[in-house]
């Protein structure tokens, strides 16, 4: 068994770290010790191989203190002139925390200039999102503050990387070493804010639709089809409802292998942003059982203020349990995803746990795709605050539609850009065994060029 000796300051952090990376994305099998040096060391066979401590150290007396952050300009290593074989997005990679560069000395022993560890736990964690304050409309931490943007590397996973480099730097010390590689994932989710389209519930909003569909989207069947929706679905045939296309949602991904989670809204905390349906619904109730009976997921969609308020959060939690017990509907875990991805570190993950929820797939950005926590894995969250794991597990959101369609994000439309970006996050989240997750919400099949897109995507 692999050893591993941790240095002696934030031991709580890089225990956790270590059984992320060891245990977690390598899944080796591992034993931990604590030294007074200022490295990592993992050991095996009379073998070493050293690797710096500098996050930690350097945060240990400064505890999310902005000075702990990583410097504006990174350094940069070229890993086909550095002697390692790792499988990396790009030849090149930043460098957050250490410097570039790998050694074998004449006794075999290994020595790594990058700061693995460290560099990781800075990203899992969301560290330097409980440092900056900066914030967006909607209270957001923003993309273009990130570390990530900045220094242009969000849409690379590069906590997986590093991982690799690691690995590669293991097997130069010990080339007998072996590790059972993850298979990589398509992991399908939508987040049901329309069930239904918000014009049928009055007749002033029927003829703004109209109107629209006409003057706006130019588009005389589409606005018929508006007008045929508030008649119809008044007397309880849906057949013209443009939201309403569940079941072909689980026809496609069934067909590619997959299984979607339909995230549903169970209170609301701002009307005008929020849900327009309540989860007691008779419909409502119809679809989350026939999702359930179809084999997919269903989980909470925690309305726009919960994310700073633990009560209701846990009201909203206890409210769709409540509705999945009297509609028989069994599942072993609940998962969450905040409504506008709104997040606030450390507090959110605690609320989330507090209440009961197993995993979150809300930790991407909402104005561009990519790797918010430098990772396509799904890992078990720390709180900075407390400084303890959580058990609370994250699935980092990879790509939602809107962001690179809509006009409010990237605005790419149904361009052959927008498919290609979406194409490559999700080659370069599964290309090191990774999870690629999508999120495209049931609202937004409104062209034959959104089927096609998705139908890509998803793997049919």
């Amino acid at each position: 068994m692999l050893s591993l000796t941790l240095p002696p300051k934030c031991r709580s952090e890089a225990q956790w770290i270590s059984s992320v990376i060891l245990g977690g994305i390598l899944n080796v099998a591992f034993e931990t010790t604590t030294t007074i040096s200022r490295e990592f060391e993992i050991s095996y066979g009379g073998k070493r191989l050293t690797l710096p401590d500098l996050f930690f150290s350097g945060a240990a007396d400064n505890w999310l203190q902005a000075s702990t952050l990583p410097k504006s300009q990174l350094p940069e290593w070229n890993l086909v002139s550095g002697g390692l074989d790792a499988e990396l997005v790009s030849d090149k990679i930043p460098v957050l925390y250490g410097r570039p560069g790998f050694m074998l000395d004449s006794t075999g022993n290994g020595h790594l200039g990058l700061d693995v560890f460290g560099s990781a736990f800075f990203m899992l964690s969301r560290y330097e999102e409980a440092v900056l304050t900066d914030a967006d409309r909607h209270d957001r931490f923003p993309a273009i503050v990130s570390t990530a943007y900045r220094a242009k590397f969000l849409n690379r996973p590069i906590v997986d990387e590093y991982v690799e480099i690691l690995w590669s730097a293991m097997t130069w010390v010990w080339p007998e070493l072996r590790r059972k590689r993850r298979t990589a994932e398509v992991c399908v989710s939508c987040d049901v804010d329309q069930p239904y389209s918000p014009h049928v519930q009055s007749a002033m909003a029927t003829g703004k639709r109209v109107v629209g569909d006409i003057v706006r989207r130019k588009d005389l069947g589409m606005a018929v089809r508006s007008g045929l929706n508030a008649i119809f679905s008044r007397v309880g045939n849906f057949r013209f409802e443009p939201n309403n296309v569940f079941d072909w949602i689980m026809d496609v991904n069934e067909s590619a292998g997959n299984r979607v989670t339909f995230y549903f809204m169970a209170g609301q905390t701002v009307p005008e942003v929020d849900g327009n349906y309540s989860i007691g619904e008779g419909r409502i109730r119809m679809l989350m059982r026939r999702i359930f009976e179809r084999g997919h997921e269903i989980g909470l969609h925690g309305s726009y203020g919960t994310y700073k308020s633990s009560t209701q959060f846990l009201a909203e939690a206890n409210r769709l349990r409540m509705i999945m017990h009297e509609e028989g509907i069994r599942q072993d875990e609940i998962g969450n995803r905040q409504h506008y991805l709104r997040w606030s570190t450390p507090e959110t993950a605690r609320n989330l746990e507090r209440a009961g929820i197993v995993h979150d797939a809300t930790l991407g950005y909402a104005e561009t795709p990519g790797f918010r926590c430098g990772t396509s894995h799904e890992y078990r969250m720390f709180d900075v605050i407390e400084r303890r794991p959580l058990k609370l597990r994250e699935r980092p959101l990879v790509v939602m539609e809107n962001s690179v369609i809509d006009e409010t994000y990237l605005g790419l439309g149904h361009s052959r850009e927008a498919f290609d970006l979406m194409s490559n996050m999700k080659s370069r989240a599964m290309q090191l065994g990774g999870t690629f997750t999508l999120l495209w919400h049931n609202s937004s099949f409104m062209t034959p060029k959104d089927r096609e897109m998705y139908c890509a995507l998803i793997g049919t």
